[in-house]
C-alpha cells in the first residue's frame, strides 16, 4: 500500500471539487473526472456524496491489494486505475459535477453526447 496516496484519499485531498454553475449537487446528474486539465471519464451518479465515497473506497481497496467486490474480487474499473496512477504521479485531479438530469433515460442519453463531444473534439 502506498502510505501518502492512502492518507490523501483519506483526507479528501486527493482531487479538487469543481463547482459548475447552475448544477445542483442534492440532484442526480453527470460527473466528469478530469487529470491535468483533461477529461478521462464521464459518468452518472444519484447521490454526489456517495459518488466521492465509492471512489474512495475502490481506490483504498486497490492500493491495499483487496478486491473490488466479493463477486467480482478483480472488476475494478479502467478509470479506478487511472485514478490511482494520476494520485501516486502527483497529478491535478479534478471532479465536476457536471449537469442534472433527473431521469436515468436522458442521463444516459446526455453521457453519450457527452462522451462523444470529448472524443470529436481531442480529434480535431
Amino acid at each position: 500500500m502506498n502510505e501518502c496516496a492512502s492518507s490523501k484519499v483519506q483526507k479528501r485531498e486527493w482531487f479538487a471539487d469543481e463547482p459548475v454553475d447552475g448544477v445542483d449537487r442534492s440532484k442526480s446528474g453527470l460527473f466528469e473526472w478530469c487529470v491535468d486539465g483533461v477529461c478521462i471519464y464521464i459518468g452518472q451518479y444519484t447521490e454526489a456524496e456517495r459518488l466521492r465515497r465509492d471512489y474512495e473506497l475502490n481506490l483504498l481497496r486497490i492500493w491495499d491489494g483487496r478486491p473490488y467486490r466479493k463477486q467480482k474480487p478483480a472488476a475494478f474499473r479502467q478509470i479506478h486505475h487511472d485514478l490511482a496512477k494520476a494520485i501516486l504521479d502527483g497529478r491535478k485531479i479534478t471532479l465536476r459535477i457536471q449537469e442534472n438530469e433527473p431521469v436515468k433515460d436522458e442521463r444516459n442519453r446526455r453521457k453519450r453526447e457527452l462522451i462523444s463531444a470529448r472524443i470529436t473534439s481531442r480529434n480535431s
